[in-house]
């Protein structure tokens, strides 16, 4: 019996990888990122045990592209006035559509026709802005604190 396998190397649902870029999206406010573990390291240096209790056991989950996208902070505008937000909450759908990934979301948002931009959150929280109060609210948010762009993904990796 001969036997092939193809070997891939691990891509776990929490990037381990310490030189992995700082992806964000700004969205009303909202300071967006995808988990990793730089970040899980640094909220166990500063002792936020809900980020370690909420995101523990997902090291060795198969991703298949998935991210899990948090809240890192909040820029306050009145679009977001009010909305208690807590850190490292996690992004789970934009308009009733699951997230997948930090670029998911910014299409998601981007691609928003409606009236109203929804995002739901694991705590159950949910913020619901206007859609084009949301995206001037970001443009202001984006000069206001000297933000080259409302955005930054890694470019996606051509397949050969």
């Amino acid at each position: 019996i001969h036997l092939t396998f193809n070997l891939q190397p691990a891509a776990p649902l929490v990037p381990m990888d310490p030189t992995a870029p700082n992806e964000f999206l700004v969205v009303a406010g909202l300071v967006l990122q995808p988990l990793t573990a730089g970040y899980l390291a640094d909220a166990e240096a500063w002792g936020s045990y809900q980020a370690q209790h909420a995101f523990r056991g997902m090291w060795d989950t198969a991703t298949d592209g998935r991210q899990v996208v948090i809240v890192t902070g909040v820029l306050s505008h009145e679009v977001n006035a009010g909305m208690p937000m807590p850190r490292e909450d996690a992004l789970q759908r934009v308009n009733g559509e699951r997230v997948l990934s930090l670029r998911h979301a910014a299409a998601l948002v981007d691609g928003c026709s409606g009236d109203w931009l929804v995002l739901s959150f694991a705590s159950r929280s949910v913020l619901a802005v206007r859609t084009e109060a949301a995206r001037r609210a970001t443009e202001e948010l984006v000069e206001r604190h000297g933000l080259q762009a409302d955005r930054y993904l890694e470019p996606v990796a051509s397949k050969l």
